[in-house]
């Protein structure tokens, strides 16, 4: 978090006082051409490679206030209206919106809002002709809030979203892609400097954001190692993105300058490369001049580096333009995978975790039916009396056989030689009995399938109900 602390306190020593440089400084974001206004001669200047800064035109200022103007070089982003000599040029940290015509070179402020560091770095774009600002961060805090340009009240309205709205949209990897009508961030990073020992945390997801529904939705989670890595680094998230790719920038200088790139394709299902300088372009040099646009899209296909660059083999530094297509880029560059592929050894995990809890499943179910088992084994030992047990042996025993009928019950049981009605009320009583005692067991009322007897009407044959005879069957 140095960074965000250093780069407020520049910016509010800028708005405490005049600003006494009054120099903005962008790239065009198409054609790679650095810009310059100098404020106080409100002129305009072009930076030509090989050359210094040539003054290309004496602007008309319409509506600008001096004590709003705000100088430097990270501050201004150039957004060109399609098919018009007009572009918008927004400034970071506040919701100025100018509009810069060159064709007749009048610098004109549209909006009137007033205030400042609510916005800082956030993500602007235009969208069928209308300005968007997401997220960003101001006032200690990183911020998901979604805005757009009102051209009638002059100021930013806040957009109403639902679904599964990222907690802060912020220091990640954000853009429009236009292709698809779709607003893309991830690698987000949740920061709030008010809340003691509470650290920052990234925002893995990957999200996009319909205009049509207004809906925010979670499209895959980066697992690419390489890029997470790339991302937790103590840096200002230097990126590029045109219309396709997303170019990560390496800005360490750990080895050279910018000798390292991260490069995403959006449009290929989120697949990454990575490119080394292999020592064909001098990047040991540093500049001062446009530290964040020393490397740049040169139209949608190229990058180019357009400062002065010291050459490995010289120690005199001269303007020289490199340029190099996405395509040589991307064919050498090394194929790291997709940023939602997991790493090979969290599908063995995967695997290995599903096998445990498979077998932790099977072993739960057996303990558990054991002790169902052991509970009825033990009920039927308490509840049953010695002839109610006779009588369930006798009826697994001859289960498989079919029914049994009273003669049988009364023949099992030695009563054959008493008297018919002594016959008929012990066999009475102890169905009844062994009934009730099941009963109590299993909470069912039907325990016995009990059916007349074809040959005797007088008879009756029983059998155990085929759901109780599966439990007891299995103890």
């Amino acid at each position: 978090m140095r960074y965000f602390k250093l780069f407020f306190f520049f910016l509010f020593l800028s708005f405490t006082g005049p600003v006494f440089a009054q120099i903005a400084k962008w790239v065009h974001p198409i054609s790679g051409t650095f810009y310059q206004i100098n404020f106080e001669t409100k002129e305009i200047y072009e930076f030509q490679v090989g050359a210094q800064w040539n003054k290309i035109a004496d602007l008309t200022f319409q509506d600008v206030k001096n004590y709003d103007l705000v100088s430097g070089t990270r501050y201004y982003q150039e957004i060109p209206i399609p098919g018009s000599s007009v572009s918008y040029l927004l400034v970071s940290c506040t919701g100025q919106v100018y509009q810069l015509d060159r064709k007749n070179w009048v610098l004109k402020r549209l909006d009137q809002t007033f205030y400042r560091g609510a916005n800082c770095q956030a993500n602007k774009f235009l969208r069928n002709g209308v300005l968007y600002s997401f997220g960003g961060y101001g006032f200690w805090q990183s911020s998901n809030v979604l805005t757009k340009y009102d051209p009638i009240n002059k100021e930013w309205a806040s957009i109403g979203v639902k679904g599964d709205v990222p907690l802060a949209i912020n220091d990640g990897i954000s853009a429009y892609l236009s292709s698809r009508d779709v607003f893309i961030t991830m690698g987000n990073l949740k920061v709030n400097d008010s809340k003691m020992y509470e650290s920052a945390v990234f925002d893995w997801n990957i999200y996009e954001y319909g205009f049509k529904d207004h809906d925010f939705k979670k499209v895959g989670t980066i697992h690419l190692e390489e890029l997470k890595k790339y991302l937790e680094k103590d840096l200002y998230r230097n990126f590029l993105f045109n219309g396709r790719y997303f170019i990560l920038i390496d800005k360490s200088i750990q080895v050279y300058r910018y000798d390292s790139m991260i490069i995403i394709d959006l449009l290929d299902n989120f697949k990454t490369y990575r490119w080394l300088n292999s020592g064909r372009l001098p990047v040991t040099g540093n500049n001062d001049n446009f530290s964040d646009q020393e490397i740049h899209y040169k139209g949608k296909d190229s990058l180019a580096w357009s400062s002065n660059f010291s050459s490995k083999n010289s120690a005199t530094k001269k303007a020289i333009q490199y340029v190099i297509s996405i395509n040589d880029v991307l064919a050498d560059s090394a194929y790291l995978g997709k940023l939602t592929d997991e790493p090979w050894y969290m599908e063995f995990f995967k695997v290995i975790m599903l096998s445990i809890g498979i077998l932790a499943t099977m072993f739960l179910i057996f303990v558990i039916g054991n002790i169902k088992r052991n509970r009825i084994k033990r009920n039927l030992k308490n509840v049953l009396g010695e002839n109610e047990q006779k009588l369930l042996d006798f009826l697994l025993l001859n289960y498989s056989q079919g029914y049994v009928n009273g003669h049988q019950l009364i023949a099992y049981f030695g009563r054959h030689k008493s008297s018919p009605e002594s016959q008929r009320q012990f066999r009475s009583k102890l169905i009844d009995n062994f009934t009730k005692s099941l009963a109590l067991i299993f909470q069912k009322s039907n325990i016995l399938d009990i059916q007349q007897d074809e040959k005797d009407q007088r008879m009756l044959n029983y059998r155990l109900n085929s759901k109780i005879y599966k439990i007891i069957s299995k103890l």
